[in-house]
């Protein structure tokens, strides 16, 4: 049997906001899962982890398998989004959705930063989103 998902209220949000803040700019390192060095999904995997105490999938083309498909125009706070970078369709990128097209992510080159799908390549390369906490 599995878990019920935890509930996305204002504590959990709050939670989620001081993970954040502790891997503000943290640089880039593949394989990395902490405010010294991560990579993207690292970073998902370890906000998700220290926030709701959820354990979710590592890899981002294992992130894209898991989770519960969500329309671009139902994405809040939390959800995770995904991006090709690259050619096929295979997500290579993800981010956590903040609000208003802005999602948090490490970048190659800028580490955890903030960026808008509005910013080049996000709108181009997104692939879709899937939503881990009900």
């Amino acid at each position: 049997m599995e878990a019920e998902p935890t509930p996305l209220d204002p504590e959990l949000v709050e939670r989620f906001k001081a993970e954040i803040r502790r891997f503000w700019q943290a640089p880039y390192v593949w394989g990395g899962a902490s405010p010294q060095g991560t990579d993207c999904s690292g970073l998902v995997h370890t906000l998700y982890l220290r926030a709701a105490d959820e354990t979710i999938p590592r890899h981002t083309t294992d992130l894209y398998a898991a989770g519960l498909p969500v329309n671009w125009k139902n994405l809040r706070f939390a959800d995770l989004v995904f991006f090709s970078m690259g050619a096929g369709r295979t997500p290579r990128h993800v981010g956590l959705y903040i609000d208003r097209g802005f999602f948090i992510h490490a970048s190659v080159s800028n580490g955890v930063t903030l960026s808008h799908f509005s910013d080049p390549p996000y709108m181009e390369t997104y692939l879709g989103a899937r939503r881990y906490l009900e």
